[in-house]
């Protein structure tokens, strides 16, 4: 049987209190609030094309066990490692391997109607396609999915440039009209 923590969860049950404090007082204390406000609300502008790559294995959590250890002094161990015996029912569309949880082209996402797809083997599809929610009156949001673009190699995919100069190109006319 599974217990699901959190990641501050886990680093107080580590010890990592110091550690935690940090985290708190460096990212959950800062007044811009990266963490949390600045991604919910769409940019200051009237049009998004977001263009970014779908459909690779992406990691999107891990199973741990609790290990048994006997601590040596001086010595700290982890009490908690990926359960590598952990398994999943294959008809979630989830992988899982050595304790790492990975999106699968097969993975239904509630996001989007449970659509089949998965993100950029970096990114999770549920964050990637977060931009189509600040498509409202007054702003125009699209979207371009390429089918297996990597996350830092789609920087030299052709399709992403040729969409790039293509969007360009066309929205650069409308402008002059």
């Amino acid at each position: 049987e599974y217990q699901e923590f959190s990641g501050y969860d886990m680093m107080e049950r580590e010890g990592l209190k110091h550690m935690l404090q940090m985290i708190k007082d460096d990212y959950d204390g800062d007044k811009l609030l990266p963490r949390s406000h600045s991604s919910a609300d769409p940019p200051p502008i009237k049009r998004v094309h977001a263009i970014y790559g779908v459909n690779l294995p992406t990691e999107v959590g891990a199973i741990y066990k609790r290990q048994d250890i006997c601590l040596s002094e001086g010595r700290l161990s982890s009490l908690y490692e990926p359960d590598k015996k952990a398994s999943l029912d294959t008809r979630t569309g989830f992988s899982i391997s050595g304790g790492i949880m990975k999106e699968t082209p097969k993975t239904k996402q509630s996001v989007d109607d449970d659509r089949e797809v998965s993100g950029d083997g970096t990114v999770p599809y549920w964050s990637l396609q977060h931009c189509k929610k600040w498509n409202t009156p007054g702003r125009m949001v699209t979207v371009l999915e390429l089918e297996k673009a990597e996350h830092r190699e789609i920087l030299a995919d052709s399709r992403f440039h040729n969409e790039v100069l293509r969007y360009s190109h066309f929205h650069g006319k409308m402008r002059k009209l």
